[in-house]
């Protein structure tokens, strides 16, 4: 009966190496017991491994998502970093619209014309870095209109305070629309 119970137990273990099948009951025992001690041991040096080493982190982990091994990919700190990959591209965007509306105000406003060409040439660096971020998700086209008038006016506060004499409209003379913001020479239109 014995015999009939080890076999049973070895049976378990089919994925396991061949040495396995050679094992007694109590062998079995702690074979389990040290396969769950590392599989404890591989976790919490996942979570070691994101503090210490980030890129190493990254790429154990895509290593692990790829070969499908769920039980000891690091999750906490997987989420937490796609879900910030998230705000960082919608922090991206909104840096470079406020930053391109400076530069249009600047453009069309401010009569310097010594520092027309610098402008345009900021003006072409922020459209092309937005331009970017939302070819890469598209999705974020959405999140401009929603943020275009806040940022029109973070825009326009640091631009007053560059240059208090110069007069700016409070009402935004660019259009929310995406594709006009991203190509015209309104400057051409003043």
């Amino acid at each position: 009966m014995a015999n009939a119970t080890l076999r049973e137990r070895q049976t378990q273990y089919k994925s396991c190496p061949q040495e396995l099948y050679k094992l007694n009951a109590q062998q079995l025992i702690r074979y389990n017991r040290n396969k769950q001690q590392i599989n404890i041991m591989s976790q919490t040096s996942v979570k070691n491994l994101y503090e210490e080493d980030f890129y190493l982190w990254v790429e154990d982990t895509v290593s692990k998502l790829k070969s499908r091994d769920n039980e000891n990919i690091d999750w906490e700190n997987l989420i937490e970093e796609v879900e910030s990959l998230g705000k960082s591209q919608r922090k991206a965007v909104r840096s470079f619209l406020v930053r391109l509306l400076e530069h249009l105000l600047k453009r069309c406003y401010v009569p310097m014309s010594d520092c027309y060409r610098g402008w345009e040439i900021e003006i072409r660096n922020f459209r092309q870095r937005l331009q970017i971020e939302l070819e890469d998700s598209p999705s974020l086209k959405t999140f401009f209109t929603e943020i275009f008038s806040k940022s029109y006016e973070m825009a326009l506060d640091n631009v007053k305070d560059s240059y208090p004499d110069v007069y700016f409209s409070d009402v935004c003379p660019f259009p929310n629309d995406v594709d006009a913001l991203l190509t015209k020479k309104f400057w051409e239109e003043f």
